[in-house]
């Protein structure tokens, strides 16, 4: 929208009937951007010349897309709600790495905000030295041979969502769950203790480190007992005797997503009896990813 001006996207919006709000912070001379654009405003042609700069940066941004697009290979979701990072990662051009790596971290941690550059040029910094890292609310811990395991971390304040028998709620940002009895949805860590050797005797949760199960939703009942969910890359009839399912957002059938580099995919979440009681999650296209 840079290349237009605010009278062409107020036209827009009048003929399409669509409201919009007016920020009245873009009119207080406290703020520097406010301060800019009006020293802007006083130089004789800036229009012309903003707007090429505008149609540049779109280019730029549109390559910059693809190359991103073509780095997907780098990173491998499962339905543990983890990734796999490739060292190749580490190859990839400075801003490519900044928007594949600002991607995945708000995919596995669920964080609705980008980390900033200074924040990703520090991870790869660490990653070229092969330490283990965190950031936006995720782990990197580096895998002999293969890379770094991207973990989310639960943090300080861990989410702590209502579900109804028969309802789909948003989790984290991150987890569809699914379940067929009244209770709370946690994660796992927050439940250890009560049952824990519960998850033993699903398929979905074997071999998973306690690293990797820390995070993962866990159905506590009205009774306190805790239930922990299939995972799975696809959604399963509720008829099928499962108790409590959970799905990966960016695994989830008919989701509204968006890939690595930001384009659109078939994916998306369905909003019919979803509750997102946790606000949106991330997007991703879910090709090629395990």
């Amino acid at each position: 929208l840079l290349g237009f001006s605010r009278h062409q996207l107020d036209a827009v919006c009048q003929q399409a009937g669509v409201g919009w709000e007016t920020d009245p912070s873009n009119h207080d001379r406290r703020f520097e951007r406010v301060r800019v654009r009006a020293a802007l405003a006083s130089l004789t042609g800036m229009d012309d010349q903003l707007r090429r700069l505008a149609a540049a940066a779109s280019y730029i941004d549109d390559h910059l897309m693809v190359a991103v697009a073509a780095s997907q290979h780098a990173v491998k979701l499962a339905s543990d709600g983890s990734a796999m990072l490739d060292r190749s990662v580490l190859d990839l051009p400075q801003g490519v790495f900044r928007r594949v790596l600002s991607r995945v971290t708000q995919i596995v941690g669920g964080n609705p905000h980008p980390p900033t550059h200074v924040a990703l040029d520090r991870l790869w910094t660490r990653l070229q030295a092969g330490s283990a890292s965190t950031l936006g609310a995720c782990r990197f811990r580096p895998m002999a041979g293969q890379g770094w395991q991207i973990i989310a971390e639960v943090g300080r304040n861990p989410p702590s969502v209502s579900v109804k028998a028969g309802e789909t709620i948003l989790f984290a940002g991150r987890w569809l769950v699914t379940s067929q009895i009244d209770g709370m949805v946690r994660p796992c860590c927050v439940l250890s203790g009560q049952g824990d050797a519960g998850w033993r005797g699903l398929s979905s949760w074997k071999g998973l480190s306690a690293a990797v199960r820390a995070p993962l939703p866990v159905v506590e009942s009205l009774d306190g007992t805790p239930v922990y969910p299939h995972l799975t890359k696809t959604p399963v009839r509720p008829d099928t005797g499962l108790v409590a399912q959970a799905v990966f957002l960016p695994f989830a059938e008919g989701a509204a997503t968006r890939g690595l580099a930001g384009s659109k995919s078939s994916c998306a979440v369905p909003e019919a009896g979803v509750t997102r009681n946790q606000g949106a999650g991330p997007d991703i296209n879910p090709a090629h990813n395990t």
